[in-house]
């Protein structure tokens, strides 16, 4: 949906109000489907549990409270899910900007950004299945690494077709990020805490996702269009020297 979705800006003018429509009536008609389907029967509600030294799941339900909780279990995971925010709204609001100011049209961003988010479906199941046979860990710097290399590509290329290229490499790899450093965390805790340090890690996510475009404007500001991939470059490295100093302090999780 979010890369069919792309292909729409190409239907008129972004400067007029024609597509601001079609996005409303899109976010109408999705109502529909949740209009209709009924009222579920309620689930039974748990009883109330002592709370555990470390604090219980309701408490990490409860906004940046948790948030401590989830750096003593896992902080690996909190540094992750911040990059993973950073990195996705980064590419989702200031892609187009940094192409259009290496000079492709309004289509061809179009293109490109719907092109881009359909092949980051790609590496799913693969990463998945990487991270599974081996620490994920490694797969975590595996993946910044690789990001990282192409971030810097960008950053002193000044356009053409490797520029799309690495784009869509770049978009692939950083958009498997998320899924594997919440697989670490739930390895990382006991299994009935996964529901609400998995609001923890959102909560998380949602912060980095709302300072990406504010830090990586910022910087296209101060270097050019492509200081957008100077502050993804920056942003995967200290992920990856993270990483590998969570692997060289601790053993590898038992799944």
């Amino acid at each position: 949906g979010v890369g069919t979705g792309q292909f729409l800006i190409s239907l008129a003018d972004p400067a007029g109000f024609a597509l601001f429509s079609v996005v409303s009536a899109l976010f109408s008609a999705s109502l529909i489907p949740v209009a209709l389907a009924g009222n579920a029967p309620a689930p039974p509600v748990a009883p109330p549990r002592a709370e555990s030294p470390g604090g219980s799941g309701s408490r990490l339900a409860r906004g940046l409270s948790g948030l401590s909780t989830v750096y003593k279990w896992a902080p690996l995971g909190v540094y992750g899910c911040l990059a993973a925010g950073l990195l996705n709204s980064g590419f989702y609001t200031l892609q187009p900007v940094f192409m259009r100011r290496l000079g492709y049209s309004v289509t061809d961003v179009s293109h490109f950004m719907g092109f881009a988010l359909l092949a980051a479906l790609l590496p799913q199941w693969p990463v998945a299945r990487l991270a599974d046979l081996f620490d994920r860990r490694i797969v975590i710097v595996a993946i910044t690494s690789l990001a990282a290399a192409c971030s810097l590509l960008l950053f002193v290329l000044p356009g053409g077709t490797l520029v799309e290229a690495l784009g869509y490499v770049y978009v692939s790899v950083v958009f498997s990020l998320y899924g594997v450093v919440t697989s670490y965390v739930n390895d990382c805790i006991p299994a009935d805490q996964r529901i609400a340090v998995s609001a923890g890690l959102l909560l998380i996510f949602s912060l980095g996702a709302s300072a990406g475009p504010t830090l990586a404007s910022a910087l296209m500001a101060l270097a050019g269009p492509g200081g957008l991939y100077l502050f993804t470059t920056l942003v995967t490295c200290t992920l990856a020297v993270l990483t590998l100093g969570s692997l060289r302090m601790t053993p590898r999780v038992i799944r």
